[in-house]
C-alpha cells in the first residue's frame, strides 16, 4: 500500500462522499489511486484549459510560466501539448513569467468570489476514512477475502491503524477496531477521539466503541464514530509508531526481560488482573503486545473482545505490513526497517507473565494465530523464578495436529 500525502488522502476521501464531485490532484500516485477507487480526475492543468474554454481567462501560458516559475514540474512536451490544445501554439517556455502572476491572481476571483476559504470541519473525519481504507489493503483475509480496516484518532493527530486478521477457527478473527486499540494500547495510548472505517460501520463495532475510555461515540457518516463531547478533530498527521526502539534483542533472557516490563506498564486487564506482555520480533522490528481488557467497566467486560498478548503482537504486524497476505506491502515498515545484523533470521516471540508461578504458556486462541501466522517462529517464554532462563518452543509443538483450514474456499468474498 502506498501512503498518500494527507492532503491528497482528504481529497479522495471528500471526492468519495460528494456526488459528480471530481478530485484535483496533479501526483501521479494520487491519481492513479482516484481512478483505481472509480473517481473523476483533474488536474491543474487540465483547470487552465476548461478556465480558457468557459472564457474565465485569456490564455494559458502566462499562468503555465508562473507555475514553473514557482516550482510547479512541467515538462516541455506536456507543456507544448497544454498549448496546442488551448490553441495558443508553439511558444518558448519562461516569457511573461511577472505578467503571468498577475493573470493568475484575476482568475482567483470566479473560483473564490472574495470569501477566505475556510477548513471544512469533515475533512478530518474524510482524511482518517481515507487512511482506513489505504491501511485495508494489508488485511489478512485468505478465507473470506473481504478485506476491512479502521483508523484511530488519538486528540494529537496521531492515527493508529488496524487490519482484519482471519483464521482458519473463524471465531479467533480479530476485528479491525480491536486490533487498532489493542495496538495503540500497547504503544501506550488508550483514549481516543474518532474512529474511521474502510467500510460502513456495523452494529457490533459501535457497541465496542462506545464501551472503550472516552465513549460514548456518535455517527456523523456511516463511515465514521467521533466521541461525544470531542473537540474539533484534528487532522490525521502522523501514523503510530508501535516498534520498541531500544535496541534488538541479544538473547532470550534479555527479550522475555523487556516482554515483563511491558506487561507490568502497559497490559490493560481490570478484570483479570492477569498482565501478560509480549515482545515480537520480526523482519528487523519489534512489535509490542500486551493482554488488553478494554472495557471502561470491568463489571461489564465481553470477554470475547479481549485480546491476549500474543495476538495483540500478531494482529499489529499484521496491520503493518510485517506478517500475514499484506506482508511486504507497506513502505513505510519495509523502508524504516534495520538491516544488517539488527534483522533477525527467523521471527521470535517472547513471553512473560509477571503473576504466573509457573510462567504461564499461551491460550488455546494464541497458539491457532501462531501456528497460522508464525509457523517458523521461535517461541520463547519466561520461567520462574523471575530471571530464570526462559523456556523455547515451536507453535507446532504447542498445538500438535492443529487445524488449517486447507480445505476451506480461499480468497472469494462471500455475500
Amino acid at each position: 500500500c502506498e501512503d498518500l500525502d494527507a492532503g491528497e488522502a482528504e481529497v479522495i476521501a471528500l471526492t468519495q462522499t460528494c456526488k459528480d464531485a471530481v478530485a484535483l490532484i496533479d501526483e501521479k500516485k494520487g491519481r492513479r489511486l482516484s481512478r483505481e477507487h472509480g473517481l473523476s480526475v483533474v488536474g491543474t492543468l487540465g483547470i487552465l484549459l476548461r478556465a480558457k474554454r468557459r472564457g474565465l481567462i485569456s490564455a494559458v501560458k502566462p499562468l503555465m510560466d508562473t507555475l514553473s516559475a514557482t516550482g510547479f514540474r512541467l515538462s516541455d512536451a506536456l507543456y507544448q501539448d497544454v498549448l496546442h490544445r488551448a490553441g495558443e501554439g508553439e511558444s518558448r517556455r519562461g516569457r511573461g513569467a511577472t505578467r503571468g502572476r498577475g493573470a493568475l491572481e484575476a482568475t482567483r476571483a470566479p473560483f473564490f468570489p472574495g470569501r477566505p476559504l475556510r477548513p471544512l470541519a469533515s475533512a478530518p473525519r474524510s482524511a482518517l476514512r481515507a487512511r482506513a481504507q489505504a491501511a485495508s489493503e494489508r488485511a489478512h483475509v485468505p478465507f473470506s477475502g473481504r478485506a476491512a480496516a479502521a483508523a484511530l484518532l488519538f486528540d494529537d493527530g496521531v492515527w493508529a491503524p488496524g487490519v482484519r486478521v482471519e483464521s482458519a477457527s473463524f471465531s479467533l478473527t480479530i476485528p479491525p477496531a480491536l486490533n487498532a486499540y489493542t495496538t495503540a494500547v500497547a504503544s501506550g495510548r488508550r483514549a481516543i477521539v474518532a474512529a474511521a472505517f474502510s467500510r460502513p460501520v456495523r452494529r457490533v463495532e459501535r457497541a465496542f466503541l462506545d464501551d472503550l475510555p472516552g465513549g460514548p461515540f456518535r455517527m456523523p457518516g456511516e463511515h465514521v464514530c467521533v466521541a461525544d463531547g470531542a473537540a474539533p478533530l484534528p487532522s490525521p498527521r502522523r501514523r503510530l509508531t508501535p516498534f520498541l526502539d531500544d535496541g534488538p534483542v541479544e538473547t532470550p533472557r534479555a527479550g522475555t526481560a523487556r516482554a515483563r516490563s511491558l506487561a507490568r506498564n502497559r497490559a490493560l486487564v481490570p478484570a483479570s488482573r492477569f498482565p501478560v506482555g509480549g515482545v515480537l520480533a520480526v523482519a528487523g522490528r519489534l512489535v509490542p503486545g500486551v493482554n488488553v481488557e478494554p472495557h471502561a467497566d470491568p463489571a461489564r467486560a465481553e470477554w470475547t473482545h479481549v485480546l491476549c498478548a500474543e495476538r495483540n503482537a500478531l494482529g499489529t504486524a499484521c496491520s503493518y505490513g510485517l506478517l500475514g497476505a499484506g506482508a511486504a506491502d507497506d513502505p513505510e515498515a519495509s523502508s524504516e526497517a534495520p538491516s544488517g545484523n539488527d534483522a533477525p533470521t527467523a521471527p521470535a516471540l517472547y513471553l512473560s507473565c509477571p503473576e504466573a508461578p509457573s510462567g504461564g504458556s499461551p491460550c488455546g486462541a494464541c497458539r491457532q494465530l501462531l501456528v497460522e501466522l508464525l509457523p517458523r517462529g521461535g517461541l520463547w517464554m519466561d520461567r520462574a523464578p523471575p530471571g530464570g532462563a526462559p523456556e523455547r518452543a515451536r507453535p507446532a509443538d504447542l498445538l500438535p495436529g492443529s487445524f488449517q483450514g486447507t480445505s476451506l474456499p480461499r480468497g472469494a468474498p462471500s455475500a
